[in-house]
């Protein structure tokens, strides 16, 4: 496959830090930059190499739209989950954390044999060894927290209380883990966005080295990325007032302060002026029907 000069130099990079005895990378791409493509040439070097790769995704409904991905540039790889099965003569596996079914039992996904290694089965009588681990969307630590069997944190949080005359009062700080032998797993993380909104998760925690690549504003010089334009109404309730959960607005609250006839009448209005003749995609705070009470505005 013929890789973009700046996708070129991220497998570059990300080979030579593996030289350098670095397993665990973060690659940093902006969406719409080609992460998959990256990742389907570092898969196909990884299969010349007589590697078997497991790439994970953190939605099922992602295990097809990858497959269709690899096979559109000509890599044939196989998925794992209820509607999937995989191929034991792939070389890469393409699966969620939930699919490989991480209870220990033989013969059934991934396993831990007694001598540390990490194998996938393929079926009762089959399975290949993990050499390499690929995290899409690798900025999600809860799903990435799943697979701490497969790639254990490198430092954890440790709460303690440390004066004597605030004994109630405590403090966080990180301590590192014992001293670990070289990890026995490639793994390889995809983001566009690498950081975690919340204060105690870090994406060092399991990387060691970042490797990055375009931004938003190189790709729309290069001409990969159309220019954007960002247009805003004067919402209905100010953010701020808003509260956040799990990284996002609480959906109640959203739908609250957003679902009322003035401000769809604000969303419409604005949706006619500037995207009524473009194919849009439009984000709404709640799929409810309904949400006015059948209370209509001259425009919806």
């Amino acid at each position: 496959m013929r890789l973009y000069k700046y996708q070129k130099n991220m497998v570059e990079a990300t080979h030579q830090n593996l030289t350098n005895g670095i397993g665990r990378q973060l690659l940093t791409l902006a969406t719409g930059g080609g992460k998959t493509i990256v990742a389907a040439d570092l898969i196909n070097t990884f299969s010349g190499l007589d590697k078997f790769t497991l790439f994970i995704v953190h939605r099922t409904s992602l295990i097809q739209q990858t497959l269709d991905k690899f096979a559109a540039i000509k890599l044939m790889v196989s998925g794992c989950s209820g509607n999937h099965y995989p191929d034991i003569l792939s070389s890469c596996v393409v699966a969620t954390w939930q699919s490989l079914k991480l209870t220990g039992q033989p013969r059934k996904g991934l396993i831990q044999k007694p001598d540390g290694r990490w194998v996938f089965w393929f079926n009762s009588t089959q399975y290949k060894p993990i050499d390499v681990l690929i995290l899409d969307e690798a900025h999600q630590t809860t799903y990435v927290d799943k697979l701490q069997a497969l790639i254990p944190k490198h430092r954890q949080f440790i709460r303690r209380t440390e004066d004597w005359m605030h004994p109630k009062k405590e403090y966080w700080f990180y301590e590192q883990n014992s001293p670990r032998e070289a990890d026995s797993i490639i793994t390889i993380g995809l983001t566009a966005t690498p950081w975690r909104l919340k204060s105690k998760e870090f994406l060092s925690d399991y990387f060691d080295e970042q490797v990055l690549g375009a931004t938003v504003y190189e790709l729309q010089l290069k001409k990969r990325l159309s220019p954007a334009q960002y247009k805003s109404i004067d919402p209905p309730t100010s953010l701020a007032a808003l509260r956040i959960r799990m990284g996002d607005y609480i959906e109640a609250e959203m739908e609250s302060a957003y679902c009322t006839p003035a401000a769809l009448e604000k969303f419409i209005t604005a949706y006619l002026e500037h995207a009524s003749t473009r194919q849009s995609i439009v984000f709404c705070s709640t799929c409810a029907p309904r949400p006015f009470g059948g209370e209509r505005t001259p425009k919806s």
